[in-house]
């Protein structure tokens, strides 16, 4: 069991889970690569990082792994993806699946690094929501104002939602009561992950959908799983790898934009020649190679389709005969050289 959290805290943590760091774009691929598990994503980074992709869960889904969703991002995540085997635990995730929640900000909290172990420095929005429900159920308030006073407080900028933001928008009493009957329902979310995932069986069946690795996801599970540490594969790249990778995606793009089209044979041809640059050239030695870079048929596939289709580019560039125009250009053979 793999358990992704930071700023929600269950206290049912299996001595035995392997505990991991809000998740941001990647990770999930990257667990998901490590072989079936369960994957349980309570918090993500999304705002100083980019949050986890929804195209991750599906593949990891793929990949023969349970994916349970709760607390925070986490619920966000599972309800999106729950038609494809997802499973959102949770009031939060109800919150979420039936629109009383709708934005992402309702979970989002400032917090500290992992030093100062995740801690939160914000009132997530969904704890406020839950406390004054319970406050209305218990008859201190009424329903009516404790609505007025979660919308109030909703419009808090949620790095900026403390305590002593809240105290400024609430009449005194209210706020004490708020503050001092807080519930925190991101962690009872998080800790009714953990018994689902300890007790339930996962779903009989996942509908998973069709194209999932696409260009894009192929392009994650190449450059954007993090390294031992912790590090991105980009993060290590030179700026001269940057910009010619960045150029050989122009050239992909512009020849899509164009219309141009590759065929079977020229995706074939491009793999053979990639093969070749490695110096491979017979089956065995490539799936050796693909095993040791951790590489899936899909990833190579779509590396050659776009070679093919840079390829199909510069030859249709050739015969359109619009390169001519670089030649005088250059003044390599003085065509426009005065005399």
């Amino acid at each position: 069991m793999k358990i992704f959290y930071g700023p929600t805290r269950p206290s049912n943590i299996p001595a035995d889970a392997d505990l991991r760091p809000p998740a941001q774009q990647g990770d999930i691929a990257a667990a998901a690569l490590e072989g079936p598990d369960t994957l349980i994503l309570l918090d993500g980074f999304f705002h100083q990082s980019l949050a986890p992709w929804h195209k991750e869960i599906l593949f990891a889904i793929e990949q023969g792994c349970r994916v349970i969703g709760a607390g925070s991002l986490g619920a966000l995540r599972a309800v999106e993806c729950a038609r494809y085997g997802a499973e959102p635990v949770g009031l939060i995730a109800e919150w979420y699946a039936d629109g009383t929640c709708t934005d992402d900000a309702d979970v989002a909290v400032a917090h500290g690094p992992a030093s100062e172990e995740y801690k939160s420095y914000t009132i997530p929005l969904v704890n406020i929501r839950a406390t004054l429900d319970a406050l209305s159920a218990d008859g201190f308030l009424p329903t009516a104002e404790a609505r007025q006073h979660l919308a109030t407080i909703s419009r808090i900028y949620y790095p900026e939602r403390t305590w002593s933001a809240i105290e400024a928008v609430l009449p005194a009493l209210d706020f004490q009561a708020l503050k001092h009957n807080l519930i925190d329902q991101k962690a009872k979310d998080a800790e009714a992950a953990i018994r689902h995932a300890q007790q339930s069986p996962p779903p009989a069946s996942r509908d998973l959908p069709r194209h999932i690795h696409t260009a894009y996801f192929t392009a994650l599970l190449s450059n954007d799983l993090p390294l031992a540490s912790g590090q991105r594969q980009h993060h290590l790249a030179s700026e001269a790898d940057r910009t010619l990778a960045t150029d050989r995606h122009l050239v992909s793009e512009l020849a899509q934009m164009l219309g141009i089209v590759t065929t079977p044979e020229d995706i074939f041809a491009a793999s053979t020649r990639m093969w070749h640059r490695l110096g491979i050239t017979d089956s065995d030695t490539a799936k050796a190679w693909l095993s040791e870079h951790a590489w899936t048929d899909q990833q190579w596939f779509a590396h050659a389709q776009r070679e093919a289709l840079r390829q199909a580019a510069r030859d249709w560039h050739a015969a359109s005969g619009a390169c001519l125009d670089t030649v005088p250009l250059t003044l390599a053979h003085n065509l426009l050289n005065p005399t």
